[in-house]
Protein backbone atom coordinates (compact mmCIF):
# COMPACT_ATOMS: atom_id res chain seq x y z
CA UNK A 1 0.00 0.00 0.00
CA UNK A 2 2.65 2.65 0.76
CA UNK A 3 4.80 2.11 -2.33
CA UNK A 4 1.79 2.41 -4.37
CA UNK A 5 0.81 5.19 -2.69
CA UNK A 6 4.38 6.74 -3.07
CA UNK A 7 3.66 6.53 -7.12
CA UNK A 8 0.34 7.52 -6.90
CA UNK A 9 1.68 10.85 -5.44
CA UNK A 10 3.91 11.14 -8.05
CA UNK A 11 1.53 10.76 -11.05
CA UNK A 12 -0.86 13.05 -9.51
CA UNK A 13 2.08 15.91 -9.35
CA UNK A 14 2.41 15.44 -12.89
CA UNK A 15 1.05 17.84 -15.58
CA UNK A 16 -1.01 17.51 -18.07
CA UNK A 17 -3.05 14.55 -16.31
CA UNK A 18 -2.83 12.02 -19.04
CA UNK A 19 -3.99 8.35 -18.95
CA UNK A 20 -2.71 5.88 -16.58
CA UNK A 21 -1.58 2.45 -16.15
CA UNK A 22 0.06 0.65 -13.55
CA UNK A 23 0.70 -3.12 -13.73
CA UNK A 24 2.89 -5.46 -11.99
CA UNK A 25 3.41 -7.76 -9.11
CA UNK A 26 1.63 -6.30 -5.89
CA UNK A 27 1.87 -8.76 -3.50
CA UNK A 28 -0.91 -9.44 -2.75
CA UNK A 29 -0.41 -11.94 -0.71
CA UNK A 30 -2.90 -11.01 2.04
CA UNK A 31 0.01 -11.61 4.38
CA UNK A 32 2.31 -9.73 6.81
CA UNK A 33 5.35 -10.50 5.59
CA UNK A 34 7.46 -8.30 7.96
CA UNK A 35 8.60 -10.90 10.37
CA UNK A 36 8.15 -14.82 9.95
CA UNK A 37 5.94 -15.20 13.07
CA UNK A 38 3.74 -12.49 11.76
CA UNK A 39 3.37 -14.89 8.80
CA UNK A 40 3.03 -17.61 10.31
CA UNK A 41 0.38 -16.46 12.88
CA UNK A 42 -1.44 -14.64 9.75
CA UNK A 43 -1.67 -18.50 7.76
CA UNK A 44 -2.92 -19.75 11.21
CA UNK A 45 -5.82 -17.23 11.11
CA UNK A 46 -6.63 -18.28 7.59
CA UNK A 47 -7.03 -21.85 8.69
CA UNK A 48 -9.69 -21.06 11.16
CA UNK A 49 -11.68 -19.44 8.36
CA UNK A 50 -11.95 -23.03 6.33
CA UNK A 51 -8.88 -23.55 3.67
CA UNK A 52 -10.74 -23.79 1.23
CA UNK A 53 -12.79 -20.96 1.61
CA UNK A 54 -10.01 -18.76 1.91
CA UNK A 55 -8.43 -20.07 -0.82
CA UNK A 56 -11.16 -19.72 -3.38
CA UNK A 57 -12.57 -16.46 -1.81
CA UNK A 58 -9.27 -13.93 -0.53
CA UNK A 59 -6.29 -15.44 -2.44
CA UNK A 60 -7.79 -14.95 -5.53
CA UNK A 61 -9.96 -11.87 -4.10
CA UNK A 62 -7.69 -10.29 -1.70
CA UNK A 63 -9.37 -6.60 -1.80
CA UNK A 64 -12.28 -8.06 -0.12
CA UNK A 65 -10.38 -8.08 3.13
CA UNK A 66 -6.54 -8.13 4.36
CA UNK A 67 -5.60 -5.82 0.84
CA UNK A 68 -8.35 -3.66 1.29
CA UNK A 69 -6.37 -0.60 2.30
CA UNK A 70 -4.35 -0.79 -0.95
CA UNK A 71 -7.57 -1.16 -3.10
CA UNK A 72 -9.56 1.27 -1.48
CA UNK A 73 -6.43 3.71 -2.10
CA UNK A 74 -6.71 3.06 -5.56
CA UNK A 75 -10.56 3.78 -5.30
CA UNK A 76 -10.60 7.11 -3.97
CA UNK A 77 -7.85 8.21 -6.43
CA UNK A 78 -10.25 7.35 -9.48
CA UNK A 79 -8.21 3.89 -10.50
CA UNK A 80 -10.11 1.34 -11.91
CA UNK A 81 -8.46 -2.37 -11.15
CA UNK A 82 -11.38 -4.67 -11.12
CA UNK A 83 -12.50 -4.34 -15.22
CA UNK A 84 -8.65 -4.63 -15.91
CA UNK A 85 -8.18 -7.78 -14.64
CA UNK A 86 -9.65 -11.73 -14.87
CA UNK A 87 -11.58 -12.26 -11.93
CA UNK A 88 -10.69 -15.12 -10.06
CA UNK A 89 -7.72 -16.27 -11.94
CA UNK A 90 -4.45 -16.28 -9.45
CA UNK A 91 -1.42 -15.90 -10.83
CA UNK A 92 1.25 -17.41 -8.29
CA UNK A 93 0.81 -20.86 -8.71
CA UNK A 94 1.60 -22.70 -5.41
CA UNK A 95 2.13 -26.71 -5.09
CA UNK A 96 3.51 -27.71 -1.99
CA UNK A 97 5.39 -30.54 -3.85
CA UNK A 98 7.19 -28.06 -5.84
CA UNK A 99 10.99 -28.19 -4.22
CA UNK A 100 11.94 -24.36 -5.58
CA UNK A 101 8.93 -22.83 -3.48
CA UNK A 102 9.90 -24.27 -0.52
CA UNK A 103 13.38 -23.03 -0.79
CA UNK A 104 12.27 -19.52 -1.71
CA UNK A 105 9.88 -19.90 1.53
CA UNK A 106 11.89 -21.76 2.98
CA UNK A 107 14.40 -18.67 3.50
CA UNK A 108 12.47 -16.86 5.85
CA UNK A 109 9.67 -19.72 7.26
CA UNK A 110 11.15 -22.15 9.66
CA UNK A 111 10.64 -25.60 8.06
CA UNK A 112 8.05 -27.54 10.14
CA UNK A 113 5.68 -25.20 9.20
CA UNK A 114 5.44 -26.89 5.28
CA UNK A 115 4.17 -29.91 7.37
CA UNK A 116 1.42 -27.69 8.70
CA UNK A 117 0.93 -26.46 5.08
CA UNK A 118 0.91 -29.32 3.35
CA UNK A 119 -1.74 -31.10 5.90
CA UNK A 120 -4.22 -27.61 5.54
CA UNK A 121 -3.54 -28.04 1.65
CA UNK A 122 -4.45 -31.76 1.97
CA UNK A 123 -8.29 -31.42 0.84
CA UNK A 124 -6.87 -29.34 -2.37
CA UNK A 125 -4.11 -31.42 -3.17
CA UNK A 126 -1.67 -29.28 -2.02
CA UNK A 127 -2.23 -26.59 -4.29
CA UNK A 128 -3.69 -23.27 -4.48
CA UNK A 129 -3.46 -20.06 -6.51
CA UNK A 130 -2.88 -16.74 -5.09
CA UNK A 131 -3.65 -13.23 -7.24
CA UNK A 132 -0.22 -11.32 -6.98
CA UNK A 133 -0.50 -9.65 -10.72
CA UNK A 134 -2.68 -6.85 -11.21
CA UNK A 135 -3.01 -3.73 -13.38
CA UNK A 136 -4.51 -0.46 -12.48
CA UNK A 137 -5.78 2.21 -14.53
CA UNK A 138 -7.21 6.31 -14.66
CA UNK A 139 -8.48 7.33 -18.25
CA UNK A 140 -8.47 3.57 -19.43
CA UNK A 141 -10.90 0.79 -20.06
CA UNK A 142 -10.54 -2.66 -20.80
CA UNK A 143 -11.37 -3.34 -24.76
CA UNK A 144 -14.86 -4.61 -24.43
CA UNK A 145 -14.03 -7.93 -27.42
CA UNK A 146 -10.49 -8.90 -25.62
CA UNK A 147 -10.90 -9.24 -22.11
CA UNK A 148 -8.15 -9.37 -19.23
CA UNK A 149 -6.95 -12.35 -18.92
CA UNK A 150 -4.50 -14.61 -17.12
CA UNK A 151 -2.13 -17.00 -19.25
CA UNK A 152 -0.95 -19.84 -17.15
CA UNK A 153 2.00 -21.89 -17.17
CA UNK A 154 3.39 -19.98 -20.31
CA UNK A 155 7.11 -21.68 -21.12
CA UNK A 156 9.34 -22.23 -23.75
CA UNK A 157 11.67 -24.99 -24.21
CA UNK A 158 13.86 -23.99 -21.48
CA UNK A 159 10.93 -24.52 -19.14
CA UNK A 160 8.62 -21.85 -16.89
CA UNK A 161 9.28 -18.16 -18.71
CA UNK A 162 8.06 -17.14 -14.78
CA UNK A 163 6.67 -18.49 -11.26
CA UNK A 164 4.18 -15.94 -11.95
CA UNK A 165 1.78 -16.46 -15.16
CA UNK A 166 1.16 -13.74 -17.35
CA UNK A 167 -1.37 -10.98 -17.08
CA UNK A 168 -2.49 -9.22 -20.25
CA UNK A 169 -5.15 -6.42 -21.17
CA UNK A 170 -5.77 -4.92 -23.73
CA UNK A 171 -7.38 -1.43 -23.62
CA UNK A 172 -8.64 2.17 -25.02
CA UNK A 173 -8.88 5.69 -23.98
CA UNK A 174 -11.82 6.37 -22.19
CA UNK A 175 -13.48 9.43 -22.90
Amino acid sequence: HRQVKLVLDHLDQLRPQLPVLIGGDWNTTTYNSKRALYSIAGFFRRMTMGVEYFVKTHYLHPYLWFERKLFKELERRGYVYLDLNEPGVGTLPYDVSNLAVKQNMGDWIPGWCFWFIRWALRDIEGRCSLKLDWFTGKGIKADSVHRPRVIINLQDAEGPLSDHDAIVLDFVLSK
